[in-house]
């Protein structure tokens, strides 16, 4: 149990979803409980001295247990689960395995020869302790993800991947931020390397995967794989300048990604048609030579030719002349010689069987035969049956490396120090359908499905049902697509939300372009404007609350900005006139927003006070152009001074309200 990784049984026939829940996950967890209590009973007793009453007894007590212990993590490795619970029986069986290296390190202390072996064993079974919590804390959050995956499956009607959907169960069916969304991703993948300091905007992208992979992902293996193949990379990138084309590079990734989505959207279109089982095994024999001859390819060519450049072997530089010229065996052959975890994931028996017609679908399951010719004759043959169950663990093996690949592949590129890679990834345009799939995603995690996007010349407009939720906060959240659809689409002017229930909205691109410049201190003031815009027009909302988190609040926050920009250094008129240009501005635009006689007393507290500073500036820039106006900077300074005290009592009290509890 303490060798190396668990090998997994992958043939056998698992029972139902339901037989296995109720006769080995549960049993599995009861007995976790229940030996942990016999064991520390058992390590109570007495002084373990051999001639104390009891003690052998208890002594012989302890290592039945043990053993018993021991052989139930075989049983658990040796029995194949059925799909829907690949995921968690992995893991429970890491787990047990685990307290039970845990119990044996610390009952072995009984016989240690002195007390620094006793410290060491103790101090090892805490590890193992440490680890199996560690196991049991990714099944809790695994069975959280199964409760909030949808339940009619990842796909739409159309089979196409329902990515709000995977996106809304990743958050836990919660409206989330992009912030949070990519903290919930990296923590996740938190042993992946790369993954800790990736960036949220591209953290986020990864979120779909969190409820995808739930019932199937062995995270296990996966973090193994991903560490092993990021040293290639690592490797390859300290000792030679092996990256010859980056664009090329970054296409063929975005490639890859988007061949392993078609394969899995051709299979989730035949579930959702309900077509025929023969049908359907026949296909997935297709996408498992589809997928090594596409995605594997492309994805795993980068760490083949990384493997050469690492070795200072031939064909070691990514350009077109040596990807074009790889073949999926030769990335087969290189992972096998990597060794494990990354060996055995793929078998190219299915591949070859697959591409000369040698897939045969039985009743039960599928017959694979490889065929060596030569001169004309068959000299010898492979046959390999499986059942269905059998057939689809092979495919997971597939999409487990896949995945493993991107994950390491797709953080690398995202965070690579060579600024040409990065410069690929930035130039790198976005196809429609990455655009829907992008807006879905961040639709999803504010409560949208069914998100549709269309294009009219340059006007964008994003269609979207809701999910049903009672976060009265959820609807502000739907504004994020708005920004992300102009930065995906640079030439679009305008972007209409058209969300079910609510009136539709139109933004324009200059009512975000405060936002592109950190230099302008009005930026989050007319973004929260914006977001009133948006709860205001569509009928969503409009609260107290709403006016004090998005207008109130916003308006002190421009008020002490403007205090610190007019008087940066160094100090000059011009920066009083920027002070007064982004005070006049901001005005006008709440205007726009939210006329006058609808604003709550507080508002219009902080917006005498917006008025007192912009008219105590103007006199004091004209006394600075105006010699003769000297004498009045004194005054006007005192008069914008007073307003301190007077708008950090609003900020306080907006804050009170932004942050109160709904009742």
């Amino acid at each position: 149990m303490t060798d190396g990784p668990f090998i997994f049984a992958t043939r056998g026939a698992p029972c139902s979803d339901d037989d296995h829940l109720v006769n080995v996950l549960q049993p599995a967890f009861n007995t976790l409980g229940a030996r942990h209590e016999t064991v520390a009973r058992l390590m109570q007793t007495g002084t373990w001295d051999p001639e104390e009453k009891g003690c052998i007894a208890a002594f012989n007590e302890l290592v039945g247990t043990l053993d018993a212990a021991i052989n139930f993590v075989t049983e658990l490795r040796e029995t194949m689960p059925p799909l829907e619970w690949r995921a968690v029986h992995r893991e429970l069986t890491r787990a047990v395995a685990q307290q039970v290296c845990g119990q044996v390190f610390i009952a072995m202390t009984i016989v240690a020869a002195d007390t620094d072996t006793a410290s060491r064993l103790r101090d090892d079974g805490n590890r193992s302790f440490a680890t199996g919590a560690r196991h049991a804390e990714r099944i809790a959050a695994l069975i959280d993800l199964i409760l909030h995956s949808p339940s009619d499956g990842p796909f739409q009607a159309d089979g196409s991947l329902d990515v709000a959907a995977l996106a809304w169960a990743s958050v836990g069916e919660q409206s989330t931020s992009i912030a949070n969304g990519a903290g919930i991703v990296r923590g996740a993948f938190v042993d992946v390397p790369g993954m800790a300091t990736l960036p949220d905007q591209y953290a986020v992208l990864l979120l779909p995967l969190l409820a995808s992979g739930a019932r199937v992902v062995d995270y296990g293996i996966l973090v193994d794989r991903a560490k092993k193949l990021r040293s290639v990379l690592d490797v390859a990138d300290a000792s030679t300048a092996w990256l010859v084309d980056p664009t090329l590079l970054v296409s063929r990734v975005q490639d890859g990604v988007e061949r392993i989505t078609a394969e899995t959207e051709r299979l989730g279109r035949e579930w959702r048609y309900g077509l025929p089982r023969f049908h359907i095994m026949n296909s997935l024999a297709e996408i498992y030579r589809q997928l090594v001859e596409g995605a594997l390819r492309e994805l795993g060519g980068i760490l083949l030719v990384a493997a050469r450049a690492g070795r200072s072997g031939d064909y070691g530089t990514y350009e077109r002349e040596v990807i074009d010229g790889i073949k999926a065996g030769e990335v087969v052959n290189e992972l096998e010689q990597m060794g494990a975890p990354l060996s055995g994931a793929v078998d190219m028996l299915y591949r070859n069987a697959s591409a000369h017609a040698d897939i045969v679908v039985t009743d039960s399951g599928i017959i694979a035969t490889k065929r060596v010719i030569r001169d004309s004759r068959e000299v010898s043959r492979t046959t390999t049956a499986l059942s269905d169950a059998e057939f689809s663990e092979e495919m997971v093996a597939l999409q487990e490396i896949l995945l493993a690949l991107q994950l390491t592949i797709l953080p690398w590129i995202w965070a690579h120090g060579d600024q040409r890679v990065g410069a690929a990834v930035v130039s790198m345009r976005p196809t429609a359908l990455q655009i829907t799939r992008t807006l879905a995603l961040l639709g999803g995690m504010t409560g949208l499905n069914g998100v549709a996007v269309s294009r009219e010349g340059n006007q964008i407009t994003i269609a979207a049902d809701r999910f049903q939720d009672n976060s009265s906060r959820r609807d502000a959240g739907i504004l994020s697509l708005v920004p992300a659809a102009f930065g995906a689409v640079p030439e679009a002017t305008e972007v209409t939300l058209d969300i079910s229930e609510l009136h539709s909205v139109t933004f324009t691109h200059a009512e975000f372009a405060a936002l592109e410049s950190d230099e302008t201190p009005h930026g989050l003031t007319m973004l929260g404007f914006t977001t009133a815009k948006w709860l205001i027009e569509s009928g969503a909302s409009w609260t107290e609350q709403d006016e004090a988190t998005y207008v109130t609040f916003p308006l002190t926050m421009l008020y002490f900005a403007c205090m610190r920009f007019a008087g940066s250094e160094p100090q000059n008129t011009e920066n009083i006139d920027r002070a007064i240009e982004f005070l006049e501005i901001a005005r006008s635009r709440l205007d726009d927003i939210v006329v006058s006689g609808r604003r709550s007393p507080l508002t219009r507290q902080a917006v005498r006070q917006i008025d007192i500073l912009a008219t105590a500036f103007t006199g004091l820039a004209e006394s600075k152009r105006d010699q003769r106006q000297t004498h009045k900077a004194l005054g006007l300074a005192q008069k914008a001074n007073a307003t301190i005290s007077v708008m950090y009592q609003i900020q306080e009290e907006a804050k009170a309200l932004r942050d109160a509890r709904p009742q």
